[in-house]
């Protein structure tokens, strides 16, 4: 998230945009080596039978972010084939219909999980593509709005943890006059 936000709130190209490329770079390629636990470990923490309702939520917010890919370039995983030399540089691809496969076998125990994967589409086509190229104007695009898709669904989840609270203190008010 720290370099989604690097990326959007910078000049593409400046020394801050850079950075947070390299740094980014770098902790992928770690991350990468570390993948097969990773991924074990998202396994290990699957939900059971009847969670389809719990991913609805989830389901719900990719389709905003899937909104926000008005280029279709982020909804499939991007093929060597077509693009020579992606996974020589991406050490961690990610794309849209990976993180829909993922919430439906139940790999996003908590949804932060599938917000890094949705700032990875973005990042990684940053680090792939220079600043120079509309790919990377778009990936900030998408960064930006992904942003804004967090904010607001942690804004809603405030709010609606800030109505529980009341009603469980109007509540708790009521009981406590009656007694």
């Amino acid at each position: 998230l720290i370099v989604a936000n690097a990326l959007t709130f910078n000049e593409p190209g400046g020394t801050v945009s850079d950075l947070a490329l390299t740094l980014a770079k770098r902790a992928l390629n770690l991350f990468a080596d570390k993948l097969p636990e990773w991924n074990a470990l998202l396994e290990s923490t699957s939900a059971v039978e009847g969670a389809e309702s719990a991913y609805a939520p989830l389901l719900a917010r990719l389709k905003s972010v899937r909104a926000l890919d008005h280029t279709h370039l982020f909804q499939k995983r991007v093929c060597n084939r077509d693009v020579q030399g992606y996974s020589s540089v991406i050490k961690l691809p990610m794309d849209l219909s990976s993180i829909e496969d993922a919430i439906r076998a139940g790999r996003y125990g908590d949804e932060r999980l599938m917000q890094l994967d949705v700032m990875l589409i973005g990042v990684n086509c940053c680090i792939f593509n220079g600043p120079e190229t509309p790919y990377y104007n778009i990936a900030i695009k998408f960064l930006k709005g992904a942003l804004k898709v967090q904010r607001k669904t942690a804004a809603g989840a405030a709010g609606a943890r800030a109505s529980k609270k009341s009603r469980v203190d109007a509540a708790s008010t009521r009981h406590l006059a009656r007694g």
